[in-house]
């Protein structure tokens, strides 16, 4: 699969993990001389609830 996945243990460091892989994918982009893809988001929270 293409484009960028993250993870991480609070949101706050999942935003920042995200962020750090968009911008990486974007200089790979770049040094390759490819175009920008178009930009789809998807997301996945996990939410742990104790009965």
């Amino acid at each position: 699969m293409k484009g960028c996945y993250s993870y991480g243990d609070t949101l706050g460091e999942l935003r920042e993990n995200i962020r750090e892989a968009i911008l990486a994918h974007l200089e790979l982009l770049k040094s390759k001389n490819e175009s920008l893809p178009p930009i789809k988001l998807q997301g996945i929270q996990k939410i742990e609830i104790e009965a």
